[in-house]
């Protein structure tokens, strides 16, 4: 039986060893803190305070054991909050977000918390993915600091992964208030907004965004998918050539553009001019040889310089249906029926319910003189078309 006197002089030589090696560790003192917090687990190895700073040791020092370590502390320490805390800080170095948002839960609703220990678990809850998990914890952490656009900011993202539509929109109408200078406070209510097809309310937020940032190319270009999505397509071309004067690199204006070639009209040269500073840019960009390609077949400029730009966008991206569309409109024009034709169902293979393919083989199968090949593809797009899955719509 070990005497009450031995029992106490090991309990203060534990409890001095877990001082010095927690003090040690805390200097970046190594060696110092790991031969402290050995001597501590021996001398009380239930101590789940000594395993959790060990852990932390021995990840510092590169060491194997560190797991193990930290494995030891969790089953000893799962009710004692400051050591899940710990175990928090320690799983997310080491890059396993579930365990470290598991163990900050306990700490972030102990009564050891601090201020901001609900919102730092709400937010490791969000990057594993735990949304309804995610959601009481902030729901608590902005009751408490309402005016944080930020915390707010999580609560949508969190809202909306949960499939709570309306209270992301609520939460991020409260970012907007509370942050009204920073683009993301309307770039991310806008995008939310578009995604539900809300147009006209996102115009209203992005036009609000333009008037306190007219340089914005993020809020620009959101704008113009606003204005597309409503059909006012001058509008949206309008901001999709500030988005290009403000950002020229970026790509999406110039898709959204090409979409829209039709509605041009004057500015359809102009438009071409861009695309081919934007190509000569972006050798390797599928998309910028396909707009090139297609602005030349719209302006009937350069055909051949069409067909090699659109062979060249091909051998960059062979599945995307355009490009092998457009190929087509010109080897139809050179009346070679049969590539084109392999050509159009190379385009409805990859992107069978889009309208225009089906329309031209049926022209193309007429030259070719398989009137029922032909028959059976004009069926197919008025039947597209009623559906209303011709392009053009949104993405």
């Amino acid at each position: 039986m070990v005497s009450p006197v031995k029992a106490g002089l090991a309990a203060d030589e534990f409890v001095v060893k877990l001082r010095d090696g927690l003090t040690a560790l805390n200097a970046n003192q190594l060696p110092a803190a790991q031969a402290n917090l050995e001597a501590a687990v021996k001398l009380r190895p239930a101590s789940a305070e000594a395993w959790a700073g060990l852990a932390q040791t021995y990840l510092k020092a590169g060491s194997s054991k560190s797991a193990a370590a930290a494995e030891r502390a969790g089953v000893l320490g799962m009710k004692n909050p400051v050591v899940c805390h710990v175990l928090a800080i320690y799983y997310s170095e080491t890059g396993d977000i579930h365990r470290a948002a598991q163990f900050e839960r306990v700490f972030a609703l102990s009564a050891n918390a601090d201020p901001e220990a609900r919102a730092r678990a709400g937010e490791m809850a969000l990057q594993d993915k735990d949304a309804r998990g995610a959601i009481p914890l902030l729901e608590s952490a902005v009751e408490k600091q309402s005016t944080r656009a930020d915390l707010w900011r999580m609560l949508a993202s969190a809202y909306a992964s949960a499939g709570k539509k309306d209270r992301a929109l609520g939460s991020l109408r409260k970012v907007a208030e509370l942050a009204p200078y920073e683009e993301a406070s309307y770039f991310d209510l806008g995008e939310m907004l578009l995604k539900q097809q809300k147009f006209e309310d996102a115009v209203k937020v992005l036009e609000a965004g333009l008037r306190t940032l007219d340089k914005s190319a993020q809020i620009e270009l959101a704008l113009g998918v606003a204005y597309y999505g409503l059909r006012r397509f001058t509008d949206a071309t309008t901001s999709f050539f500030h988005t290009i004067e403000l950002a020229p690199e970026v790509e999406q204006p110039y898709v959204y553009l090409g979409r829209m070639m039709d509605q041009l009209g004057d500015r359809l040269l102009d438009f071409q001019q861009r695309v081919e500073a934007w190509q000569k840019a972006n050798p390797k960009n599928y998309q910028a040889s396909f707009l090139l390609a297609k602005c030349r077949i719209e302006t009937g400029d350069q055909l051949t310089t069409a067909e090699e730009l659109l062979r060249q966008s091909i051998a960059l991206r062979g599945d995307f249906w355009e490009s092998h569309y457009q190929f087509a409109t010109i080897l139809e024009k050179r009346r070679d029926f049969s590539s084109a034709a392999a050509e159009l169902r190379r385009a409805i293979s990859l992107s069978p319910n889009q309208a225009p393919p089906h329309y031209l083989l049926a022209r193309v199968y007429d030259r070719l003189r398989q009137p029922d090949k032909a028959n059976a593809e004009r069926d197919l797009h008025r039947r597209l078309n009623a559906l209303g899955k011709s392009p053009g719509g949104m993405n």
